[in-house]
């Protein structure tokens, strides 16, 4: 569901349609799923904005409330798409925290997507498709350590993927912070961030 769709819950007091967002939505959701990994506003760090109208909020707190609303429901499995997509970094990295801690309740979760920092952090299978056609069937590690596949796809690699693999390490290294550790494990005296 879009943003802007409406919708009607039932339970629901307001007179006018609700968005997905909307007040009543995030209460209704929050009522539902309440409780640690229960779903809903309670289960997945919302309660902040559960009194707050929808038309209020950010894009990523937008997002993540119409997540929330659809957790709400206790789905074993997830679809997602794009769920990244024209956010802000602290947006985007709340997609992801609350992504992250859907692994005790959610079995399975599809998410499509270009955000390939997503793909590395998050996604434990990745499948490539061009075309209508699938590339492949791999890891994020196998999948960045392939440049032909991302090129080919059009998929433009983590940064830290990409000066890993022009730097010929291997096992290659996803984030950041796994390019930093290999570094200071191979070169010891070289000076990472200010510490030797």
């Amino acid at each position: 569901m879009s943003p802007t769709s409406t919708s009607t819950l039932s339970g629901c007091s307001s007179r006018t349609p609700c968005g997905p967002t909307s007040r009543c939505s995030l209460r209704a959701a929050r009522s539902r799923g309440a409780g640690a990994g229960g779903g809903g506003a309670g289960g997945v760090g919302l309660e902040e904005l559960a009194e707050r109208d929808g038309r209020s909020l950010s894009g990523g707190q937008q997002r993540r409330a119409t997540i929330g609303i659809g957790l709400a429901m206790r789905p074993s499995l997830l679809l997602l798409d794009e769920p990244t997509s024209s956010l802000d970094v602290r947006s985007r990295d709340d997609v992801i925290g609350m992504l992250d801690s859907l692994a005790d309740t959610v079995r399975c979760a599809v998410v499509a997507s270009h955000d390939m920092e997503l793909v590395a952090t998050w996604a434990s299978r990745v499948i490539v498709l061009d075309q209508g056609r699938v590339l492949a069937d791999v890891t994020p590690r196998e999948l960045f350590a392939r440049p032909e596949i991302t090129r080919q796809a059009r998929l433009v690699p983590p940064q830290a993927a990409r000066i890993a693999h022009s730097l010929g390490i291997d096992p290659l290294p996803l984030t950041a912070a796994e390019l930093g550790e290999h570094l200071r494990d191979q070169q010891p005296a070289l000076m990472i961030g200010g510490q030797r």
